[in-house]
């Protein structure tokens, strides 16, 4: 406990977040435990009881699912998707054995923490509807709580934190902390600015990393154009890891370069639900709520919070660039957009609503938080993703 009061704790500014205790964060995902949650739950005599007795509750990860992980198991989830110790949206292993019998994933959830040169930046995942809709006791006010989250998170990651010492604007191009710092507090002075669209905060952010490069770049255009084939790909690769219409059975949606190329080379360009897909022209005669504040603010609390909590690139992203996280994240935002336009299509209406866009981002925040991109797969990154022409095109039809 001592260690982490010493440690600092930034804390992001206008996200609020207390349990309501709806259970649904504990669906559509198999929950992860080190070995120590795995010997202490399987330990429980579950067979003792009707509803578990001959079901398999725990499956061992692979050396590639587990790999730079704290787990070696997951909870196996029920056909429905849900954890099976969820039962009338309260949790077994908690009522029968207490809190701190619970997995240290579950314990932590959703307070996400990024260890840091200059301390620790406290999040909350979006997953929990709480703080999808931004409800409860702002975190500015649960300090004290956050440094208790964080003693456990340090117990359980201390091995795993991020290498912050190879940041790269660009390939060949370092960065040192203070200055990737100072890089970030103006990506969220653009990110703040509600005088403008978030299409146009996330672009400016943009060229403000453009103009930092050692070697300059050609003008960027900034009338908007068509779609190029290799757009439509690349959204539909992205889109078919991030927002899968059926779910991976495993922990994490790992995947590899060759698994990338060959969904952005050889497949059909669509945004697919189940039980059918959609091309992007289909989707963009749905119309895009530009005017409604709470679908603005709840993406831009996801891209705050991405951002202030560094999960886009780096230590927190599979070492990736600066500006090739950054664009990521753009192409992620716009993939939101494309993924709420298809769900109001399916119900058949002419414009999104709040919750077609709080579906997408806790199904997002599922499987994105999930994922673990290879060395190489980084690199196809880099390539495809570093172009901030291709950036503008997607915004501009998304």
């Amino acid at each position: 406990m001592e260690e982490s009061q010493q440690t600092p704790i930034h804390i992001p500014e206008g996200i609020n977040y207390s349990c309501t205790g709806c259970g649904k964060c504990c669906g559509e995902w198999s929950v992860p435990l080190t070995e120590a949650d795995y010997e202490r739950i399987s330990a429980m005599d579950w067979s003792s009881q009707e509803e578990y007795r001959g079901k398999k509750l725990f499956s061992t990860l692979s050396l590639h699912e587990k790999e730079g992980l704290p787990f070696t198991h997951v909870i196996v989830a029920t056909e429905e998707g849900y954890c099976p110790f969820l039962k009338d949206h309260l949790c077994v292993i908690h009522a029968q054995h207490g809190p701190e019998a619970k997995p240290q994933t579950c314990q932590l959830f959703p307070y996400t923490f990024t260890q840091t040169p200059t301390g620790a930046y406290a999040t909350v995942s979006m997953v929990s509807l709480a703080a999808m809709y931004n409800v409860g006791t702002p975190l500015s006010d649960q300090e004290s709580y956050l440094r208790i989250k964080l003693d456990e998170y340090e117990k359980v990651m201390s091995a795993h934190a991020p290498d912050w010492s190879h940041i790269q604007l660009v390939g060949g191009q370092k960065l040192d902390w203070p200055t990737y710092l100072e890089y970030e507090e103006e990506l969220l002075s653009y990110l703040k600015d509600k005088s403008l669209s978030l299409d146009e905060r996330l672009l400016r952010g943009s060229t403000f990393l453009i103009s930092k490069l050692d070697k300059p770049q050609a003008t960027i255009g900034t009338e908007p154009s068509a779609l190029k084939k290799l757009d439509r790909h690349l959204l539909s690769a992205l889109h078919k890891i991030y927002l899968p219409h059926k779910p991976p059975t495993r922990m994490a949606a790992h995947f590899n370069t060759f698994r990338l190329i060959h969904q952005y080379i050889f497949l059909q360009p669509e945004i697919r639900l189940k039980p059918r897909a959609f091309t992007i022209e289909e989707l963009q005669s749905v119309n895009w709520p530009a005017d409604d504040a709470e679908i603005e603010d709840m993406l831009y609390r996801y891209l705050y919070q991405r951002i202030f909590g560094k999960f886009y690139f780096g230590g927190g992203f599979a070492q990736i660039t600066l500006i090739t996280g950054y664009h990521h994240l753009i192409l992620v935002y716009a993939l939101i957009k494309l993924h709420a336009k298809a769900i109001a299509f399916e119900r058949e209406a002419q414009k999104v609503s709040l919750d077609d866009v709080a579906e997408t981002i806790r199904l997002l925040e599922k499987y994105l938080g999930q994922t673990h991109i290879s060395g190489y797969a980084a690199a196809a990154y880099e390539l495809l993703m570093f172009s901030p022409q291709r950036i503008r095109r997607v915004l501009a039809n998304s």
